[in-house]
């Protein structure tokens, strides 16, 4: 899972693979600028919470460890209108990396020991 905080209140922004530059899900942000990606769909799809309502999960799964980017770019009649090889918005400071996720152990308060 990845949350982006701080950026522009409702802009979009895109997941992709920082090795490959694949694009992966293009969300918008919230109000606050705000927005997680942790479903992702099996196919490219650019969504926007406030007006498509809920993310569909029919298609798709949890995002995969590995290292991302995550890109602000401009969508124009649902379509993006950039080339991300050719944009100077690529850089380092905006790779993240998703571990792979780690066992936690659960503790019942009416565990006992003995």
């Amino acid at each position: 899972m990845v949350t982006v905080t701080g950026a522009t209140p409702r802009a979009p922004l895109t997941l992709v693979r920082a090795g490959t530059l694949e694009r992966i899900l293009t969300i918008y942000t919230d109000d606050l600028g705000q927005v997680t990606f942790q479903y992702v769909p099996d196919d490219f799809l650019i969504f926007d919470p406030v007006v498509q309502g809920v993310l569909p999960t029919t298609a798709g799964g949890s995002l995969d460890p590995g290292q991302y980017r995550i890109v602000a770019e401009e969508v124009t009649d649902g379509a993006i209108s950039s080339t991300l090889a050719a944009s100077p918005r690529l850089t380092d400071d905006c790779i993240v990396s998703v571990p792979p996720p780690t066992a936690s152990t659960i503790t019942s308060p009416n565990a006992s020991t003995m």
